[in-house]
């Protein structure tokens, strides 16, 4: 079975280098681990057929971890997102083929990946045992791809950051960093709270993160509520009929959990303990200057009478002026006030913090129910918030950056709910 496998690889793999020049370049992975008492791993095997069959030794890699298919994907796709390869051909048993593409489709999702299947002859084994030792590990799949994940997640402790301005009681609240999660490729480890099928962190995995946080944070993980994060003012008060997009929620419902992402853009949670309704935005530098906070507290005061003396605010990690660098049209878009410019910096820098602090001061919010920094010059350059850190230049590099890590970023996330 395992020469089978190799030969229709190696078919597959010089197809490859005949027709076409931009795969020239690919790699034949083989993998397969090394049992007890064996003197070679199954992938070290497989290796010599490859060579013997006139694969080049520098294009052959072997991942020799792996004790079962869900964990072949797994690894396979850690080497396969180090080499930022993006299309994959998985060889396997003709009668195992089915099975394999649920495992491999849950770790390469497209538009991301493309992956194609070729099933080889199938063993000696009659179809009466491959039935059945095929319908078990179908039975077990996705609890061990849930164990394969957990097992090879990060075992840090969940690191989330609390305002002492949301101490109140039935309040839970909190800021998510990268900390505890099970996501792998590396700039979107390892508690990545987004799922994007443009970037390589599985879906699987995502679903494992909000899992460990609403166990963390004692909260129902169905309970969930998440804006879609698309940079406009759109709030969505739950109950009426939902938009197609918002960049906010406010809410009098108990047991409801509503978020607000952040990768550099600022996650702003909003609380009325009176009235007992909170609220969250995604407010990046577009939604700063539409005012998408302010907007939030008049919702909140209209629809639910809250009285804005009463309303408290946080905002959690996200780009500070001490990095938020940006260029012409975009400083054109805020007031001078909220404008740094440095000798020798062609680019000048924007305060997107302390423009927040004084448009909701501006709607009424109290400056000591603001858990938010003022304004850069002000301070001169001292920030005065308990949980709005710098994602680029987090020292630590706890949190998600879209500018430090590049496309393939992950997201944190403010959580919020009232008993």
């Amino acid at each position: 079975m395992m020469i089978r496998r190799v030969e229709l690889g190696v078919k597959i793999y010089k197809d490859f280098q005949v027709s076409s020049v931009e795969h020239r370049n690919w790699k034949l992975i083989l993998t397969g681990y090394k049992g007890s008492g064996q003197t070679l791993s199954e992938a070290a095997v497989m290796k010599v057929l490859a060579l013997e069959n006139g694969i080049d030794e520098e294009n052959v890699l072997l991942e020799e971890r792996a004790r079962s298919t869900v964990e072949n994907a797994y690894f396979t796709k850690l080497m396969i997102d180090e080499l930022d390869i993006n299309e994959i051909h998985v060889v396997s048993s003709e009668f195992h083929i089915p099975r394999s593409k649920v495992i491999f489709d849950t770790f390469f999702h497209e538009p991301t990946y493309t992956a194609h299947y070729h099933g080889a002859l199938d063993s000696e084994q009659t179809k009466e045992e491959r039935k059945k030792k095929e319908e078990y590990e179908m039975s077990m799949l996705h609890h061990n791809i849930h164990l394969c994940i957990t097992d090879y997640g990060s075992r840090k402790k969940l690191l989330i950051f609390k305002s002492a301005m949301f101490s109140i009681e039935g309040l839970v609240h909190g800021f998510t960093s990268r900390e505890g999660g099970v996501s792998r490729y590396k700039p979107l480890a390892s508690l990545n709270l987004h799922f994007n099928p443009r970037r390589r962190d599985p879906k699987v995995c995502v679903r494992e993160n909000y899992r460990r946080i609403a166990a963390a944070m004692e909260l129902n993980v169905d309970a969930f509520h998440n804006p879609q994060a698309v940079h406009g003012r759109d709030i969505w008060v739950i109950g009426d009929s939902q938009p197609n997009s918002y960049d906010g929620i406010v809410t009098d419902r108990l047991g409801v959990v509503i978020t607000a992402p952040g990768a550099d853009c600022m996650p702003v949670l909003l609380c009325d303990p009176v009235r007992r309704v909170i609220g969250a935005c995604h407010s990046g530098w577009r939604g700063t200057v539409l005012q998408i906070a302010s907007h939030a507290v008049e919702i909140m005061k209209t629809r639910f009478g809250c009285n804005p003396t009463d309303i408290k605010v946080a905002v959690g990690p996200s780009i500070g002026p001490c990095c938020f660098e940006v260029d012409k049209d975009v400083e054109q878009q805020f007031d001078n006030a909220f404008v740094i410019r440095r000798p020798q910096r062609a680019k000048a820098h924007v305060d997107l913090w302390g423009c927040l602090y004084v448009s909701l001061q501006a709607s009424g919010i109290l400056a000591e129910n603001l858990d938010v920094p003022q304004p850069w010059k002000k301070t001169q350059g001292q920030f005065t918030s308990t949980v709005t850190y710098c994602t680029m230049c987090d020292p630590d590099d706890r949190f998600f950056s879209h500018r430090r890590h590049g496309l393939q970023f992950g997201t944190q996330r403010g959580i919020l709910m009232m008993k």
